[in-house]
C-alpha cells in the first residue's frame, strides 16, 4: 500500500492543518512539533481516512527495510507522540482509533483547504532537526541579563565596602 498523490496539500481536521508539502502540522495556525516517524504515520493515516491501516502496512511505509529496531516498541512510541501532539487519547479517540493487535484508523473529519497533490511518504520533507535559533536567542538574552545583574550586584558590593 503506497501513499500516492490523491489529496490536497493542506488538510484540515479539527483545529489542525496538515501541510504535507511543507512537512508541518499546525494547530490554530501555530506549528506543532511533530517530525520523523509520527509525522509520516499521520500522513499514511490521513491518506486512508476511515480505513484500517495495519501495523504491517505502517512498517512498510514508515520504517526502513534496513532498520534493525524493535518495531513494536517503535510504532507504539511514535503513535503515542502523535497522539500527544494531537491532544488525542487511545481511551477516547477523536482522531486516531486503535484496533488492538491489528492497526490504526484515522477517524477525524478531513476538510480540504487548498488544492495540490500530497507527496508520497517517502517524498514528504521531514525536518528531523528543527532550527535552534529561538533557543540560541533566548540563551543570549538570559546570559546578557545575568551578566548585567552580576555587574550591578558587584558594583553595589564595591560601593558598600567603601562606605
Amino acid at each position: 500500500m503506497a501513499v500516492r498523490p490523491q489529496s490536497p496539500a493542506t488538510l484540515v481536521f479539527g483545529p489542525f492543518e496538515l501541510d504535507s508539502a511543507g512537512g508541518e502540522l499546525r494547530k490554530d495556525g501555530v506549528r506543532v512539533r511533530l517530525s520523523g516517524q509520527p509525522f509520516r504515520i499521520l500522513l499514511v493515516l490521513v491518506a486512508h481516512p476511515g480505513e484500517l491501516v495495519s501495523r504491517e502496512q505502517l512498517r512498510e511505509e514508515v520504517w526502513s527495510k534496513k532498520a534493525f529496531v524493535d518495531f513494536e516498541h517503535g510504532l507504539n512510541a511514535a503513535v503515542n507522540k502523535l497522539r500527544r501532539a494531537l491532544g488525542d487519547a487511545a481511551e477516547n479517540p477523536r482522531f486516531i482509533e486503535t484496533q488492538p493487535g491489528r492497526g490504526y484508523r484515522f477517524i477525524g473529519t478531513i476538510e480540504t483547504q487548498r488544492s495540490a497533490a500530497i507527496p508520497s511518504v517517502a517524498e514528504a520533507p521531514i525536518d528531523e532537526n528543527p532550527p535552534a535559533t529561538r533557543k540560541v536567542r533566548l540563551w543570549w538574552w538570559l546570559a546578557a541579563a545575568g551578566a548585567g545583574l552580576a555587574f550591578i550586584v558587584l558594583g553595589g558590593v564595591m560601593v558598600w565596602s567603601w562606605v
